[in-house]
């Protein structure tokens, strides 16, 4: 049995068990190399399939609508009228907004 069979089955064997952890959805070989295909909402970096964060789509191809943040742009940004949300983070305070606690009694 060749060293690919055997890399091959032992990667097989640990994505389909780590998939939704490696973002990694389809190996293909090319000129007896390996090649990743990242899931929707990852892309491809060094060799690894990385989270979008602020992003989503194919490749990371597309911004956070407004309000949502995070990974895949999943999270909701539920912010007070005094905050903003962040795509990659979510919700900090803004600039230049004083809340009541900066206001001496």
């Amino acid at each position: 049995m060749s060293l690919h069979v055997i890399l091959w089955g032992l990667f097989v064997f640990t994505t389909a068990k780590d998939q939704d952890r490696s973002g990694i959805c389809n190996v293909s070989w090319a000129n007896n190399q390996m090649r990743l295909g990242c899931c929707l909402d990852f892309q491809l970096v060094d060799g690894n399939c990385k989270p979008c964060i602020g992003r989503h789509g194919p490749n990371c191809s597309l911004h956070c609508d407004f309000g949502f943040f995070g990974f895949g742009c999943r999270q909701l940004c539920n912010c007070s009228d005094r905050q903003g949300c962040d795509r990659h983070t979510g919700c900090f305070e803004e600039l230049g907004v004083k809340s009541s606690s900066d206001n001496p009694t």
